[in-house]
């Protein structure tokens, strides 16, 4: 084995094959622990039904199905790291996308926040791996959700974009004369200044030791950057947050 087939770790020569098999065991573990929630869901939607509106176990039941919402999302980014080695970019329409989520935004949205879709006109399409939109997606829409403890409104808008009319107003990093517009926007309490620097770096998290892994906008910003788009925040405190993705039109 050459050299450049070897990483040198805690004073050990490591393969880089076994780095693969590694990502690869752990893409395989979460799509199985993911089928596990979609068992767990399954039943909890089934009881929701059962219950009466009035019924005080239905608030318990829609914490269950926060929390699987929540450990689906990151079972998904893991398969999605373990597997973007084997795949090839697909085109994604953006704007199906986000219809085909409305459903799963609006449940775990429903017990304090109001939901406002607006998708553009012509949107087209995006080249990315095969669930990676919707990871950036809902990985805005729960940041937004923590956001507003005390309730408040989401709005998700889309619209086509062409950069070269508007050149002061460039995303750096972008290279594309077409792109495509994401907006997430919320009404919750802002970020701090001294803390918006810091928003994408991983294992960043204001919440405490078991609020949150610090890795949902860490990931959003290297899908992006892996992709030739960007992603622009904007806040203001006790207003509101708004954070804009840009990506090339495919």
């Amino acid at each position: 084995m050459t050299n450049e087939n070897l990483l040198i770790e805690g004073g050990q020569q490591q393969s880089l094959a076994d780095g693969i098999d590694c990502t690869r065991l752990t893409a395989g573990i979460a799509h199985d622990f993911n089928h596990v929630l979609n068992i767990i869901r399954g039943y909890a939607e089934l009881l929701l039904d059962e219950l009466r509106q009035n019924d005080a176990a239905r608030e318990k039941l829609m914490q269950i199905n926060k929390a699987i919402e929540s450990g689906a999302l990151l079972s998904r980014q893991l398969v999605a790291r373990g597997r973007n080695d084997l795949l090839t970019r697909i085109s994604i329409n953006v704007n199906s996308l986000i219809e085909q989520l409305h459903d799963s935004l609006a449940r775990l949205l429903a017990d304090r926040v109001e939901l406002h879709v607006y998708l553009g006109s012509n949107v087209g399409s995006v080249m990315l791996y095969p669930g990676q939109l919707e990871q950036v997606v809902m990985n805005l829409v729960v940041n937004a959700y923590e956001a507003m403890p005390n309730g408040g409104c989401l709005t998700i808008k889309t619209a086509a974009c062409d950069l070269d009319e508007s050149p002061a107003d460039h995303p750096q990093g972008i290279q594309a004369r077409h792109c495509i517009l994401i907006e997430v926007s919320d009404t919750g309490y802002g970020i701090q200044p001294a803390v918006r620097s810091h928003i994408f770096e991983p294992f960043f998290s204001t919440k405490n030791a078991t609020g949150g892994t610090g890795l949902g906008l860490a990931n959003v910003r290297e899908i992006l950057t892996q992709s030739g788009g960007e992603i622009r925040a904007e806040s203001v405190l006790g207003k509101g947050s708004t954070f804009r993705v840009f990506l090339p039109a495919a």
